[in-house]
């Protein structure tokens, strides 16, 4: 462990510990001086930048090993306590990320000084090691060859995790070799090695049961997978290093961008708060807002997903139908290469089965498609159908978010296990063809439910669920939901949103940090408009979505109108809301009393808690159009500034949860939602 005394003054690289740990190490990885040379596509004058990109970096790493290690002593926000660790070597640990973390203390970065040889805007690749990576290779035991090889990406990994999981009814048979050798660890089983070019045996159980480790060194660059049940031939799936077959794709993985922004001293509150550099992960400013399209019914959203995937929407009638076996007309398809399915939740129903059928069309054309959700969300149905389609196609790959402890053996641990959840809501597609790229960002998930105000009958299709209007505590309930969505489709927007969304894709996985997306340089000219995404990991970045929230909350000098289905902020915005409402600026919130969905009793009566404490206060709006439960998250600040995201006014959004969204400062963009919030 690298004192207190290193942590602050040696200029040294870094990385993260690994195998379920929340050890942080700051390692050396080579002086700073080494920094030009690894990054020979820019100027020289980067490295200064790239030193500064380091330095946020590992504030972040340490700021999250803080955040762990402060729930496991069961410490509140704010204090600094050290007597409540259960031994010295943590409290050791804390002190020294501690240390490391007092850049995070403010949640504004100042803008980066000028170098010659830079300029802003610019994009810039950072692929020195950080993190631990992993990727899942699922194995259903059907014989056969496979259409694509499995990619795993080692950009940025200090070491990488292949994990290997059956979805098959049965247990199979296994043969692994690598170019690089391999550790092998299976559950209730001693670690096994093998050297470069031999093959190991071994066998996986069952379904969920059936999971094994595979750790690659750095050297590894291909493996070959062979799987059967019994009785049953082998099939085979080449594993390739992505980052050298794809080396495009590596170049979005790894970009990071120097942002132009107008002189801060030129700038009123709002929009500074706008444009501010901060801990909270941010695009630069996409451009202008003229090729967006609005998505406020759930149908034509589905819609605009169709056409994105086939070229062409479906009828009217084909969706009142819900055959999900209904033909798809792909002679119109984009080239694609890249799918990005980001959702809470996806369901095994009419849309999730849609989705699904053509995603197996453009991974069949080669196309890469990553697919993120929360695995404590999905029933085994849904699990099967995009476990098994990935299990077809290796270029499919997924990510099912659970939060795993560090091991330390808190209470609070063990409740994070439980909330902490995936809630980026984000559909992208990427082609090489001009103008057909599209992104979709806003507050859905992918099922039934957002698209039909009944169920589908499914009853007809054994490989699919039948969600229950009255299903009660059940995660197979139905509920049907009011939201909103927003399209981009400017091609350089759509590429600036997925790399951006690569951070999270390729984040550290004991710790969920996510690397910085930008950096800002003041620049006289800057476009004073525009759009930017935004992420946020709330344990990983210091709650810095939080603190934003609360600066473009204490800018408001006229209004704040807000959407939500919830309403239970952390005492910090409700603070923020109600300095607002003190000063004069009109606070007027659009919610619903009454919420339907599995935990909505315990959620209707925080949200009554709310309106009794405000009712006099803020202008509160009920909107209940039965049998549609509101679920739009919206936020307009002053006519000028809109925020459509997946953030809802919970604290859930702010302690546990992943969001992400598109925050707009454009007063025309903003007439255009005041109109469906009216």
């Amino acid at each position: 462990m690298v004192g207190r005394e290193g942590v602050a003054m040696r200029r040294r690289g870094w990385a993260v510990a690994g195998l379920g740990a929340v050890a942080m190490l700051l390692a050396s990885c080579g002086p700073r001086a080494d920094i030009a040379a690894r990054f020979v596509a820019i100027p020289e004058a980067a490295a200064p930048v790239i030193a500064e990109y380091e330095s946020r970096l590992r504030a972040l790493v340490a700021g999250a090993e803080r955040e762990r290690l402060r729930r496991a002593a069961g410490l509140a926000p704010g204090e600094t306590a050290r007597a409540e660790f259960s031994s010295s070597a943590l409290r050791a640990r804390y002190e020294a990320a501690e240390s490391a973390t007092t850049a995070l203390e403010s949640p504004v970065i100042p803008p980066l000084k000028a170098a010659a040889g830079l300029s802003a805007p610019q994009s810039l690749q950072y692929d020195r090691p950080w993190r631990r990576a992993e990727a899942t290779l699922y194995l259903d035991g059907r014989a056969g060859t496979v259409s694509a090889p499995f990619r795993f990406s080692g950009v940025q990994a200090e070491a990488v995790t292949l994990r290997l999981q059956s979805v098959a009814p049965r247990r199979l048979r296994v043969r692994l070799s690598c170019d690089g050798g391999f550790r092998l660890n299976q559950r209730d089983a001693p670690e096994r090695r093998d050297d470069a070019g031999e093959t190991l045996a071994f066998e996986l159980a069952s379904r969920s049961r059936g999971e094994a480790h595979v750790e690659l060194p750095a050297l590894t660059q291909r493996c070959t997978v062979e799987s059967a049940a019994p009785g049953a031939g082998w099939r085979v799936v080449e594993i390739e290093r992505e980052e050298r077959a794809a080396p495009e794709l590596a170049r979005l993985d790894t970009r990071f961008d120097i942002c132009a922004i107008p002189p801060m001293a030129s700038l009123d509150r709002l929009e500074r708060a706008f444009f501010a550099d901060r801990w909270m992960s941010q695009s630069c400013v996409l451009g202008q807002t003229a090729a967006t399209r609005l998505l406020p019914e759930g149908r034509a959203a589905l819609n605009a997903k169709i056409e994105a995937l086939t070229g062409r929407p479906v009828s009217e009638a084909a969706l009142d139908a819900g055959d999900p076996e209904m033909a798809l007309d792909f002679s119109a398809a984009p080239r694609l290469d890249l799918i990005y399915v980001s959702y809470l939740h996806i369901r095994a129903d009419f849309t999730g089965y849609l989705m699904a059928r053509m995603l197996r069309y453009h991974a069949a054309r080669g196309t890469s498609v990553r697919i993120l959700t929360s695995d404590n969300l999905m029933l085994d149905d849904e699990k099967r159908l995009f476990a098994g389609l990935a299990a077809t196609y290796p270029n499919i790959q997924m990510q099912n978010f659970a939060w795993t402890p560090p091991g330390i053996g808190a209470i609070a641990e063990q409740i994070d296990r439980i909330h902490r959840a995936h809630h980026v809501k984000l559909f992208a597609t990427l082609s090489p063809e001009p103008g057909r790229s599209r992104a979709h960002l806003g507050g859905r998930n992918l099922h039934d439910g957002f698209t039909f105000d009944t169920p589908r009958d499914l009853s007809a299709y054994a490989y699919l669920r039948d969600y229950d209007p009255d299903g009660g505590p059940s995660l197979a309930f139905f509920s049907a939901y009011v939201d909103f969505e927003v399209e981009l489709r400017s091609d350089a927007a759509v590429r600036a949103i997925a790399a951006h969304l690569s951070t999270l894709w390729h984040r550290d996985m004991p710790s969920s940090v996510i690397r910085p997306f930008s950096m800002a340089r003041e620049q006289v000219g800057a476009p004073r408009r525009g759009m930017r995404h935004f992420l946020s990991m709330p344990y990983a970045d210091g709650r810095a979505q939080e603190a934003w929230l609360v600066e473009l909350f204490d800018a408001a000098e006229r209004s704040i109108r807000i959407a939500t289905p919830y309403l239970n902020p952390p005492p910090r915005l409700r603070a923020a809301l109600e300095r607002a409402a003190a000063r004069g600026v009109e606070v007027t919130i659009v919610a619903r009393r009454e919420v339907t969905d599995p935990a909505g009793t315990i959620i209707t009566r925080l949200n009554e808690l709310f309106i009794e404490r405000h009712a006099g206060q803020f202008a509160l709006y009920e909107y209940a159009p039965d049998p549609r439960m509101l679920h739009s998250k919206l936020f307009l600040i002053d006519g000028r500034l809109s925020v459509i995201s997946s953030i809802n006014l919970n604290q859930r959004s702010f302690i546990h949860d992943s969001e992400n969204g598109l925050v707009v400062l454009d007063p025309v963009f903003h007439d255009r939602i005041a109109e469906v919030f009216d």
